[in-house]
């Protein structure tokens, strides 16, 4: 019996992005598709990825958001007891 290995996931180049989003958004479109409730985040600060998501997905079926946070905030990571304001005093789910 062989061991299957693990297939590599994307990496971090501009088309290893590109591709993750595709297959994210295919996966959301096709959740869709079977009338289920779908809440994802497709994170990138790039222009073009955000229309290749919205063709697969369709714009309609789309609600894009922006968040603003700051350097030390993104770098604190999950750590809720790392950030600063209200987040802090709240215990983890």
């Amino acid at each position: 019996m062989s061991c299957a290995r693990p297939v590599p996931g994307p990496g971090y180049s501009d088309a290893d992005r590109a591709e993750n989003l595709r297959r994210s958004a295919e996966v959301a479109r096709i959740a869709l598709m079977s009338n289920l409730c779908v809440i994802a985040a497709f994170i990138t600060p790039l222009e073009a990825h955000r229309k290749v998501v919205a063709e697969i997905i369709g714009p309609d079926r789309l609600s894009p958001g922006v968040i603003d946070a700051s350097l030390e905030c993104a770098a604190a990571g999950t750590s809720r007891a790392s950030m600063p304001g209200p987040g802090r005093e709240a215990s983890p789910s």
